[in-house]
């Protein structure tokens, strides 16, 4: 693997405390009326399944005020859960980039399961790796969470697997090339054997006769003569 976790970022992975679900921007600092309701809105469809319904809320709220990374956040979530990865990525990529340690931390956890869910399991133990070391680097004690370190223990086993699937790809590839080319030089071989039996055979030179002399055409009607008397 391009990216290894030891057992000791796992063991450090039991010490991770993530809060799940979205978050309300009232618990931590206070924001505009709209802004507040439009996250509730948000929360409460999101807490419902109705993740469109929470997309929309989260996307008035962030509207309100774009430098409120847990709006980012929340929108994020939102579009993760809805099935839509890809417009979530950017958004945790965004929150990874702010000063609240356990908000950044959070933002590659989160980016990190983006990636599982595009099937990309080296990138999101990369991910998970920032979010460990962000976590180190606040050296505070944090609750254990077991859902990280499952998670990282699946983008492991997923990692691997995905590497011995492309080398069998690749060891499959290089056989059947390997084997059109030898294919391919029996081809011509037998194309130049081919040729060489359907070759015409030379022609021999067509007989020409010789045109008679006036010496030789009196001899043989002189013979011609000589017959007719004996007859």
């Amino acid at each position: 693997l391009l990216f290894l976790f030891t057992r000791e970022i796992i063991r450090t992975a039991l010490w991770v405390f993530i809060v799940i679900g979205v978050l309300r921007v009232s618990q931590v600092h206070a924001v505009g009326l709209g802004e507040y309701q439009s996250t509730e809105q948000g929360i409460e469809a999101y807490q419902n399944k109705q993740y469109p319904e929470a997309i929309q809320g989260f996307g008035n709220a962030q509207a309100s005020d774009p430098s409120n990374l847990i709006h980012s956040l929340n929108l994020g979530d939102a579009f993760l859960r809805s099935g839509a990865p890809d417009q979530a990525a950017p958004l945790f990529q965004e929150v990874m980039k702010a000063r609240d340690i356990n908000l950044a931390a959070r933002g590659a956890f989160n980016l990190g399961k983006t990636f599982e869910a595009q099937s990309n399991f080296e990138e999101a133990l990369r991910a998970y790796q920032k979010g460990l070391d962000l976590l180190a680097a606040a050296d505070e004690k944090q609750k254990p969470d077991s859902e990280i370190r499952n998670r990282i223990k699946h983008a492991l086993e997923k990692a691997d697997q995905q590497k011995q699937q492309q080398k069998q790809n690749q060891d499959s590839e290089n056989q059947k090339d390997s084997k059109d080319q030898n294919d391919q030089k029996d081809q011509n071989k037998k194309d130049k054997n081919d040729k060489q039996v359907k070759a015409p055979p030379k022609q021999k030179p067509k007989f020409k006769p010789e045109k008679l002399s006036e010496d030789d055409a009196k001899k043989v009607l002189s013979q011609l003569k000589e017959q007719e008397k004996k007859t």
